[in-house]
């Protein structure tokens, strides 16, 4: 059976170069095609070219250079309209795949006869490995994607069938955040279900530059799929209803609070909470420093314990040695 591999990029050329030697190093899976979608708007675009050129000898490589810049929605919905294979896998141009991703996915479509697998991944931070996320949920996700106990990341985890792709109708080119969450609704919301691969086969290079995220394009992202899937929230408890707003709504806070907008921070954090009575500025003061500080103090703690076992390791074997 043939894969597409659809990499979107923007303008960072040696990051696109390691996720496709991850590819390209991919075991006992033959018949694949890349197509790399280039949405950058600088001069990337021409070691972008470079680099793909690189490859083509070795591998069937397809590079397309958008005349203007679309956002990575459009990018990966252009490639599956282009792919001539039957199954698509996709890959943010600063991950990379491990290099038996491609062949146990495609071995447990077929041994399960289901149109789409997802995989575990590897959280890493410059080079160092954080953590490994290991999922085990299958079947229809609707209710653990609104509740956001279910990490699954279309963008790099996600191998479905080209033909289900494009039933769907793709990722939503007008979303500016959370298209994984739309696209997934939107997936099960059809009747599809999905296999899992707990095994971490995606590596996903992170940062702490959490406040980089645009708070104001996740709260109109947050809204408008809260109002695009009213129908099915509907179907929801009162009170199950009232926990999916919380956790989106507490979300958005989080980001504001990270970019040190303390009104639309606590604005959101009364949306989430309901508070409609006066709190004494201490307590919007705690609420607003353990929203800004959670994220990045755990990230943060977890990256200097990996750094000193590495450290530790180290200086073992060289007193060993």
């Amino acid at each position: 059976m043939s894969i597409s591999i659809i990499i979107p990029t923007f303008s960072r050329p040696k990051l696109l170069k390691k996720a496709l030697e991850s590819v390209v190093k991919s075991k006992d899976v033959k018949d694949f095609e890349i197509i790399v979608i280039d949405d950058s708007v600088d001069d990337s675009s021409a070691k972008n070219s470079k680099i793909c050129k690189e490859f083509q000898p070795n591998c069937d490589i397809r590079y397309i250079k958008n005349k203007e810049n679309k956002g990575a929605n459009y990018c990966r919905n252009l490639g599956a309209k282009m792919s001539k294979k039957k199954y698509l896998a996709f890959l943010d141009d600063d991950d990379e795949f491990e290099s038996c991703k491609l062949h146990y996915q495609l071995n447990t479509i077929q041994r399960e006869n289901v149109v789409a697998v997802y995989c575990g991944v590897s959280l890493v931070f410059k080079e160092v490995l954080l953590t490994e996320i290991t999922p085990s949920d299958e079947g229809d996700l609707t209710r653990k994607i609104l509740f956001h106990e279910n990490g699954l990341n279309a963008g790099s985890t996600l191998m479905i069938e080209k033909d289900v792709f494009l039933d769907i109708g793709g990722f939503d080119e007008s979303l500016p955040r959370m298209q994984d969450w739309d696209f997934l609704i939107n997936f099960f919301q059809k009747g599809y279900k999905i296999s899992c691969l707990s095994i971490p086969l995606s590596k996903i290079n992170t940062d702490f530059h959490f406040s980089t995220r645009s708070p104001e394009k996740t709260a109109i992202a947050v809204l408008y799929i809260l109002s695009k899937y009213d129908k099915l929230l509907k179907s929801f408890s009162l009170q199950d209803r009232k926990k999916i707003k919380r956790i989106n709504f507490r979300l958005v806070a989080v980001l504001f609070a990270a970019k040190l907008d303390v009104v639309n921070s606590l604005i959101w954090i009364k949306k989430a909470y309901g508070l409609h009575f006066y709190l004494k500025p201490r307590a919007y003061y705690i609420l607003f420093s353990a929203l800004n500080n959670r994220y990045q103090l755990k990230m943060r703690i977890l990256y200097l314990y990996k750094l000193m076992l590495v450290f530790f390791k180290k200086r073992f074997c060289f007193g060993n040695s």
